[in-house]
């Protein structure tokens, strides 16, 4: 038997509690917290204890529930705290809120600390950004927020959702966001886990999928500074790449997903495995042991979760300038 070395986690991305989409400033039809039915937002408390009880963390990306803008000030007081122990920060966003979240999100945090910040534009106009997002978006601020951010010398990342309805949209939304100075772009395709399908929200087919990484082929020639990643569906987890599936050997864990909750802090190695199998979940006072497990051409578990939706390989990717 073999147990995850705490010492070697280098880095958490980190949901602040276990409140799912109920507070969210959006409501993405499919979002992925949609079916999490529970209220609890997290404290600052939690934080200071994960930060103690992983002592070499690099770097964490901040869910805040699952975006910043459900409780800004909380998300600023962690990330505050992880820069006054040297871990590099990054974060995700909506968009709402525009400026003056961003400017809450980062009061006395120094630049060279941020590794990034994402924003999750999944369309370059208002009406489809409210398709995605649920609500009446307000497209010109978070636009505004997204340059505040670039023209104040942060790195930047624009990270679209792709259904059946904007999957044909990827080179326009590249060039949008790149005649605004974004030079990053990280896609992800549905929200898999959330276990919804709607008429404008079908998951690709892998036809489709090959057109939209023809799309992104077409902008990384005509814009060359620009790197890209983009999910490969439906292949083997970790074909032909044991490190494509390090999260199950625990002497290889360098990450954990880490979500608070009421009764304590829950952490994961195998995000997606987790959302089927609780034995791959355990809270950070009290680690589980956990076999080790063969070398293989293939992710041990990803037959039995190829009836789910391919969740367990969604986070194949390929990269274009990385």
């Amino acid at each position: 038997m073999a147990i995850i070395d705490l010492n070697k986690i280098e880095y958490v991305t980190l949901y602040t509690g276990s409140n799912g989409s109920n507070g969210c400033t959006c409501k993405c039809p499919c979002c992925s917290q949609r079916k999490k039915e529970r209220q609890y937002q997290g404290t600052l408390e939690q934080a200071i204890s994960m930060f103690e009880s992983l002592p070499n963390m690099k770097q964490l990306y901040v869910f805040g529930n699952p975006d910043i803008t459900v409780d800004t000030k909380l998300c600023h007081d962690i990330i505050k705290e992880a820069v006054r122990r040297n871990i590099h920060v990054c974060f995700s966003t909506s968009g709402i809120g525009g400026i003056c979240t961003l400017k809450k999100m980062l009061n006395d945090i120094p630049c060279e600390m941020v590794d990034y910040i994402s924003f999750s534009f999944d369309g370059i106009t208002k009406k489809d950004m409210s398709l995605f997002k649920g609500i009446d978006y307000p497209m010109e601020k978070a636009l505004a927020g997204l340059d505040w951010a670039i023209n104040n010398g942060y790195t930047v990342k624009v990270q679209p959702t792709l259904w059946f309805s904007n999957y044909t949209k990827v080179k326009d939304i590249i060039e949008y966001f790149v005649n605004k100075g974004v030079k990053w772009f990280t896609f992800h395709i549905g929200s898999l886990e959330s276990g919804i399908s709607l008429d404008s929200h079908k998951h690709l087919t892998k036809e489709q999928i090959k057109e939209v990484h023809y799309q992104i082929e077409c902008a990384v020639q005509k814009y060359r500074d620009i790197k890209v990643r983009c999910p490969i569906i439906y292949r083997e987890c970790g074909e032909n790449d044991p490190s494509k599936w390090y999260c199950m050997h625990p002497e290889r864990i360098k990450e954990l997903l880490i979500i608070f909750e009421e009764s304590g802090i829950k952490a994961t190695h195998t995000p997606m495995a987790s959302i089927y199998f609780d034995n791959f979940s355990f809270y950070l006072d009290n680690i589980p042991d956990i076999k080790p497990l063969a070398y293989k051409n293939f992710c041990p578990i990803s037959k039995e979760l190829s009836g789910k939706d391919d969740t367990c390989c969604r986070y194949i990717s390929k990269f274009w300038n990385y």
